[in-house]
């Protein structure tokens, strides 16, 4: 399970997960289990982002640049944190600290 909590947390994307675009969609199948998972824009951008080089933080300024999230109240952080910790319990990033 990923701490989320420490913010110099660098996602990182497992290497054995194959991935298929779908539309607006990114489908993932990782090599080592019978699920598949499907990913909208918002997530398949966060997952991008997990490249072990940004952190929480930079995964959510990121975020707000690239779907123009202009209101300083909205709670991009949580979304953001809640988003990579599925994706870590689905076992498709893991972490760099």
């Amino acid at each position: 399970m990923m701490n989320l909590s420490v913010q110099e947390t660098k996602p990182l994307r497992q290497s054995e997960i194959l991935s298929q675009p779908l539309k607006d969609e990114m489908v993932l199948y990782p090599l080592e289990g019978k699920a598949i998972h499907v990913l909208n824009r918002t997530a398949l951008a966060i997952w991008e982002l997990c490249d072990g080089n940004h952190t929480l933080a930079q995964i959510e300024a990121k975020i707000r640049e690239r779907f123009v999230i202009q209101d300083p109240n909205a709670d991009v952080t949580t979304d953001v944190a809640h988003t990579l910790q599925d994706l870590a319990n689905k076992g498709l990033i893991g972490e760099l600290v």
